[in-house]
């Protein structure tokens, strides 16, 4: 029993040795780097591209994003709508929501808010992103925006143990019957949070465990060999 304890001793310390690398190694500039595709049913045909730095800061055990490098390329979608403005913005990962937008409008063909367009909402909702895209989905008038970020601020740790460096949301309309609704029912604006992108996994300790077994009926026997003397 006491060379399985003291192999199982030396795996673990082998297996920590490991895992401390791996956390130095990414203490260390780490790149992030990908493509987000924006159709929304074939009304858009965005496809902004993200290159992100990152580290991870051992003393606080978190991830630390430094710089933010974005692009969104032009495109011509395939269908056309209403006039509807899709609109999407990227934010850090510690940003709050989109402020939500109280203007009601009736549902129907006519599109978006009255007095709604890619500049009015950039204006509203740029300042403090890192990056806007509107695009009105029956003229295919696009509005952009991009700020590169440069500077530190902590990624947001997710339920499943990953780690969001960005955020990105999405703004589309609804109504009371929402996934039904009726023409001339009141209609607004919200603002979602879309599936998580660059995200990033940490390393995990791998333990091992050692388990006793006991054989109880010896060691009884020796017990009673001892009163028996």
């Amino acid at each position: 029993m006491g060379y399985f304890f003291t192999n199982t001793l030396s795996t673990q310390k082998q297996n920590y040795a490991k895992y401390q690398s791996q956390l130095n190694d990414l203490a260390k500039d780490q790149h992030v780097t990908g493509q987000v595709n924006w159709d929304n049913g074939g009304y858009m045909n965005a496809h902004p591209t993200y290159d992100i730095t990152w580290h991870y800061d051992l003393q606080r055990k978190k991830v630390v994003v430094t710089n933010v490098h974005l692009t969104i390329p032009s495109g011509l979608a395939p269908k056309t709508g209403g006039g509807f403005w899709d609109t999407y913005v990227i934010k850090r990962a510690i940003d709050p929501v989109p402020v939500k937008d109280p203007t009601r409008w009736p549902f129907g063909k006519q599109g978006d808010a009255t007095g709604v367009d890619g500049n009015s909402l950039k204006e509203k909702y740029f300042p403090g992103s890192l990056a806007f895209y509107a695009h009105n989905n029956k003229t295919q008038e696009e509005v952009k925006a991009i700020k590169d970020y440069h500077g530190s601020y902590d990624a947001i740790q997710n339920p499943d143990g990953t780690w969001s460096l960005i955020t990105i949301y999405d703004r589309s309309g609804t109504s009371i019957q929402h996934d039904y609704p009726r023409y001339g029912d009141p209609a607004w604006a919200e603002w979602g949070e879309t599936t998580p992108v660059a995200t990033v996994t940490l390393p995990k300790l791998n333990t091992t465990s050692a388990n006793y077994h006991y054989n109880t009926k010896k060691r009884n026997h020796k017990q009673v060999a001892s009163l028996c003397n």
